[in-house]
């Protein structure tokens, strides 16, 4: 019987351009969101990942995730700080 292969799931705080998102995909993972507040990392980060939900506010990320019923369900929370 062969096993299923689930990648892991991250989510991004502190995104900035997606430089963690994009190492952590190239390494398999599978990014389930992203928090960043500046709005030109936005722009990019909209522009090269148009399906992702993305966050504003690290300080109501929680409700956010919880909201989306990624609380609980990711294997890595990573972060570009201080940013």
């Amino acid at each position: 019987m062969w096993a299923v292969f689930h990648p892991m799931r991250f989510v991004s705080t502190f995104a900035g351009v997606g430089g963690f998102d994009l190492g952590f995909e190239r390494a398999g993972l599978a990014c389930v969101g992203q928090v960043e507040i500046d709005k030109k990392c936005v722009e990019i980060l909209a522009n090269h990942w148009p399906d992702l939900d993305r966050h504003d506010d690290i300080e109501t990320a929680r409700d956010w995730a919880d909201e989306r019923g990624i609380t609980g369900s990711v294997d890595v929370v990573c972060g570009g700080f201080p940013c």
